[in-house]
């Protein structure tokens, strides 16, 4: 009982992205390497999906859970799994010049941000 209860606590302190900031909503594109991109889904209502491409075609996708921010960490859903947790490293902005990192660009005027160290660009 103490466990679930310190468990609950402790989901219940993460907020909905969008309300930590609106820049979030939209749709996200990071290249992973020259043949995988992985797609992350951020609606108004804060919640969305993750979609992974590999060469150019839909490999596979999550149910839709809602995005929340905990600590400057943005998690998939109130139990995330490991692989669905970022460390926010930079909140959406505004690219003032261009971006290169490994398999990602980002142009200037572009949003994105870095989670994980890695780039992933606003799309829509």
């Amino acid at each position: 009982m103490g466990l679930l209860f310190i468990i609950t606590i402790s989901a219940c302190q993460k907020e909905p992205a969008i309300e930590i900031d609106a820049k979030f909503i939209g749709n996200w594109e990071h290249h992973q390497n020259a043949n995988k991109t992985i797609y992350l889904t951020i609606e108004a209502d804060s919640k969305g999906q993750i979609e992974y491409y590999e060469n150019g075609s839909f490999k596979s996708d999550t149910q839709q859970r809602k995005w929340l921010i905990k600590k400057n960490t943005l998690y998939f859903g109130w139990l995330a799994k490991k692989d669905e947790i970022f460390s926010i490293n930079q909140y959406p902005v505004k690219a003032s010049t261009i971006v290169i990192n490994n398999y990602d660009t980002i142009l200037a005027g572009e949003n994105y941000m870095v989670l994980d160290g890695e780039f992933y660009k606003k799309s829509n």
